[in-house]
Order: C-alpha cells, then sequence, then structure tokens
C-alpha cells in the first residue's frame, strides 16, 4: 500500500468535484509483460485504511493522478541490466511518479 497526501501544489480531488482529499490509500497491483522492459501498474483508491481493511470494495475515484501507468524497467538494451518485475518495483515506481507530480507518498506495505 502506498499512503497519498496532498501537498501545497499537489492536490488529491474526489472525481468530478471540488471535493479535496488530504490523503488516500492506495493498493497496487501490476501485470507481467512480456519483454520485460515495461510494468504495467494499477492502482485501486480507498478513503483511508480503515475502508481498505473493512470495506474493500468502496474504492474512489480521484482526480489528481493517474491510477494507471506503464513503467520502463530497461536500463539499456541488455535484459540484465532490467530491473525485476516485481510488486516492490511497481510500488516503488508509483511512488516515485507520485512524489515526482508533488505528493508525499509512504510506502506502508506491500
Amino acid at each position: 500500500m502506498i499512503t497519498v497526501t496532498s501537498t501545497e501544489t499537489a492536490k488529491i480531488y474526489v472525481a468530478g468535484t471540488k471535493i479535496e482529499l488530504p490523503s488516500v490509500v492506495l493498493r497496487v497491483g501490476g501485470t507481467i509483460e512480456f519483454t520485460g522492459k515495461q510494468l504495467p501498474t494499477v492502482v485501486e483508491v480507498f478513503e483511508n485504511d480503515e475502508v481498505f481493511k473493512t470495506a474493500p470494495n468502496n474504492k474512489m475515484k480521484i482526480d489528481g493522478f493517474e491510477t494507471f501507468k506503464s513503467f520502463d524497467l530497461s536500463n539499456g538494451d541488455e535484459t540484465e541490466t532490467f530491473k525485476p518485475q516485481s510488486l516492490e518495483v511497481a510500488h516503488e515506481e508509483f511512488k516515485a511518479y507520485l512524489e515526482g507530480l508533488g505528493f508525499t507518498a509512504v510506502i506502508s506495505g506491500i
């Protein structure tokens, strides 16, 4: 999971509204891509950790960041240099994406 917090420069909104959320919790998932160069990653958004634990079907739609990203894992052309396609890497890449947008992001479990 990743906890994402709004900052002065990056805000999270309930989709289609101007209702600002101070933070949300993301459940991260990904798929394996055949070449090993990409890591398609999707996140499910929850209002908080309690909702995630007690009502996992109560996902949210938000504005502020994308919930699907495909990350480039290649570090050159040799497969030995690619980052591994793993859930841990998916968390790290999504965290870096969020921080690049200006959010505070903390990985709290994989």
